[in-house]
């Protein structure tokens, strides 16, 4: 016992484990008293409670001061009858008593002295702060394989002890469990923070192959993943000053010390955007010249969205007769006679025509009135998504390269400045290609991550769309087939219970009141509950299967740059002309020898829309991976375009 006690235990007694009458200990939980000016000791903390029988670790929980007093009545009187001005003329005894949940309990057998995990309450005895040891055995750290542990954060206790707590991989990616979801109110519950932290730790701890794909819904929040929070040389840390952007201290970088990390940005990258309206303006707020590089357009045409028409248009719209109709629209497309939105409205006007001209009504059974909504609908999808969506030809290259993703990639996908039509197609299209391709065996990583942010707006608690049963068939698949979905959202309540029930980790961030007591909180405590509703930043409540109750875990500021940051010190820039083509090509590629007046001598003279398309064929091209050929691509382009070059 007592080798065992000194592994896990420190040496002081902080108070003794007590059973009454009316609360005795039971297997889940136990009460213990501790000085009334004992104030080292706080909801959250872990204990370890040792008696004659074996030792209990808690998580404390529900505090309460007690006195001898039976009544309020007994201090009125104490107090000469009701004297504000006066004190009692004794000293009261008072005590602190604790509720202790449960996180493991270990019996030894007092005739082998052999011990074992039991479900017993525990018996009268010490209380005393764990070790490192010991609250990493009430964490079940022993029971992860060493490969599969990764840092989700350090547990800070009361003491003043500092232990990093660790999840099972295979509870985070799959396959015995899957997902992680995040909740919290905005700007203050670090959700986003949180998720780059423990996509850095998956990136230095996993063995397994990752790849990352995330929407960036709001702001630039993502789009500066590839720089650093803490630059290593002096120059950039004093532009970083200068534009007021505020580095991690020496304390954030002992935290990543301990958690075995260095905080270094993600290296592969890659941000992907639509247009604008405009058709050739990039729709990002990452535009700057010396990070455009990293920055990709994507398009889509009607062979793309051609299977997505229905969440395009109006539910009322799609009766059996626009079907049957978008079924033979359909064939047309597959056949290759019909590629774009124009060719689509020019056959379908065609159509349209020679029927007046004949005096006919319908056409292969489809009705006219049919035919004129259905070309109304659909020739209007390009206008409701702008620069998404192309009315004319596009290209296969122009899409999303996901079949290119490979280990510790991560790609940004900024839907940030699309509407709400705009943003559910992209998401839809996005994530059912990744989980067809990963069920199909096509991508080369084991494991590809999906971020999701305001998971309540894109899988709502109420209501149906494709998109959230694409989500509800990922949480409960995804894990046999490593996708994985990382989810946040501001109200947990309002996300559908199949999402949240299919993950295995989960986080809460700061609360408000309204959220806090709605049904999906109702397993934690009024403690548990007042202490989210003012939980700082940087501090969120765990829960993992392996932990029998959920604790509190700090993490450290992430390794890159916040996205105001990155616009303070790259703020957004469309430049034209010459200047346009020698930048662009500058940031695809840092190490290519160009010469501005090389560049204005090329492309003198010509079309801005022609220098634009130039421009955006290299970039579809151009492979990061290979340097020294963006000049050499994009002059043999443009000879191909233009005869010049």
């Amino acid at each position: 016992m007592s080798d065992l006690l000194h592994r896990y235990a420190k040496p002081e007694v902080i108070g003794k484990v007590v059973a009454t009458e009316n609360r005795p200990a039971t297997a889940s939980e136990f009460y213990f008293w501790t000085r009334s000016d004992n104030v080292a000791i706080e909801v959250g903390s872990i204990v370890v409670a040792a008696s004659r029988e074996g030792i209990t670790f808690g998580v404390l929980d529900e505090p309460q001061r007690y006195t001898d007093l039976t009544s309020f009545m007994d201090d009125y009187i104490a107090h000469d009858f009701g004297d504000v001005d006066s004190d009692a003329p004794t000293l009261l005894p008072e005590i602190l008593i604790f509720k202790a949940k449960v996180l493991r309990t270990l019996v030894q057998d007092p005739k082998t002295l052999t011990w074992s995990e039991r479900m017993r309450p525990a018996a009268p005895g010490n209380v005393y702060f764990p070790t490192q040891a010991g609250i990493e055995f009430a964490m079940y750290a022993d029971k992860i394989e060493e490969d599969r542990r990764i840092p989700a954060g350090l547990f800070r206790n009361s003491d003043g002890s500092t232990t990093p707590i660790n999840i099972d991989e295979e509870f985070l990616l799959g396959m015995e469990g899957a997902h992680l979801n995040i909740t919290g109110v905005s700007g203050l519950a670090t959700k986003t923070s949180y998720v780059e932290f423990l996509l850095a730790s998956l990136f230095t701890h996993s063995k397994k192959s990752i790849a990352v794909v995330c929407f960036n819904v709001k702001g630039p929040d993502l789009l500066f993943l590839d720089q650093p929070n803490l630059p290593s040389d002096a120059a950039r840390q004093e532009a970083y000053r200068r534009r007021g952007v505020k580095m991690m201290s020496e304390e954030q970088v002992d935290l990543y010390r301990a958690l075995g990390m260095a905080p270094r940005p993600f290296e592969q990258v890659r941000v992907f955007a639509p247009y604008k309206s405009d058709g050739h303006t990039l729709n990002t707020t990452r535009t700057h010249p010396q990070v455009r590089g990293a920055v990709r357009p994507f398009q889509w045409g009607l062979k793309d969205v051609i299977g997505d028409i229905r969440s395009l248009v109006s539910r009322d719209d799609m009766d059996e007769k626009a079907d049957a109709f978008l079924a033979q629209v359909r064939e047309w497309v597959d056949a290759g006679q019909v590629l774009s939105f124009e060719e689509l409205e020019g056959r379908l006007s065609q159509i349209i025509q020679e029927l007046d001209a004949n005096e006919q009504s319908t056409y292969q059974s489809h009705h006219v009135a049919t035919i004129r909504k259905m070309r109304n609908r659909l020739t209007n999808i390009p206008g409701r998504c702008p620069g998404l969506i192309a009315p004319g030809r596009v290209g296969e290259e122009a899409d999303i390269p996901l079949h290119q993703l490979q280990d510790r990639d991560i790609f940004v996908i900024d839907v940030s400045g699309l509407g709400t039509t705009a943003q559910d197609l992209v998401f839809h299209k996005v994530i059912g290609r990744l989980a067809r391709m990963k069920e199909r065996d096509e991508l080369q990583v084991e494991h590809v991550i999906v971020f999701v942010d305001e998971l309540n707006k894109f899988a709502p608690r109420l209501g149906e769309t494709l998109l959230k049963r694409t989500l509800i068939e990922i949480s409960a698949r995804g894990r046999y087939i490593g996708f994985v979905l990382f989810g946040a959202q501001q109200f947990r309540s309002k996300v559908d219970d199949e999402v949240v029930g299919n993950t295995a980790t989960s986080l809460y961030g700061r609360m408000d009141a309204e959220e806090i007591i709605a049904p999906p909180y109702r397993m934690f405590s009024d403690t548990v509950k007042e202490k989210l509703s003012a939980l700082e930043k940087g501090e969120l409540l765990l829960r993992h299967p392996h932990f029998k109750q959920p604790i509190f875990v700090r993490f450290p500021v992430p390794p890159v740059l916040r996205g105001k940051d990155g616009l303070a010190l790259w703020p957004p820039q469309q430049a034209g002309g010459p200047q346009r083509v020698y930048d662009e090509l500058k940031a695809l590629d840092p190490s290519a020898a160009l010469d501005i007046e090389d560049v204005r001598r090329t492309v003198d003279g010509l079309d801005e829309e022609v220098v634009f398309r130039v421009l955006q064929k290299v970039r579809q091209r151009h492979d990061p991976r290979r340097a020294g050929f963006v000049w050499s691509t994009f002059k043999a382009i443009l000879r191909t375009e233009t005869g010049r070059g």
